[in-house]
């Protein structure tokens, strides 16, 4: 062991060799990432609020009801408000309605020769 001679130490980095290119580098895409999260927070806190505006101005006049639709962006959209399991039960069971009622109406006008 004493003949072994002792291994140089490495120096610290000075703070100009600390600030490489590739960390530059990163420390700007860390930037940008964080300013995309930022702003599509934004946007999504924007969109929740205009789905309770919606919800407030729509339930000013109705009691229960549902929006089921798309927005501007293609996304689709269901807003649903009930305030009793009775409200939300009806909704339901004319959702359903509606939808038995439109595909017999699809069904009577298909005759099963088109495919």
């Amino acid at each position: 062991m004493g003949d072994e001679s002792p291994k140089p130490r490495k120096k610290k980095k000075s703070s100009a060799e600390a600030s490489a290119p590739e960390d530059l580098n990163v420390k700007e895409l860390l930037q940008e990432v964080l300013k995309v999260r930022i702003n599509e927070s934004k946007e999504n806190k924007k969109v929740v609020d205009m789905h309770m505006a919606l919800v407030s101005t729509i339930g000013e006049f109705l009691t229960s009801f549902m929006i089921i639709g798309y927005d501007n962006e293609g996304n689709p959209l269901a807003l649903t408000k009930a305030t009793t399991p009775l409200h939300s039960d009806a909704l339901h069971s004319l959702l359903m309605k509606f939808f038995s009622i439109h595909m017999n109406k699809f069904n009577q006008n298909f005759d099963g020769d088109d495919f």
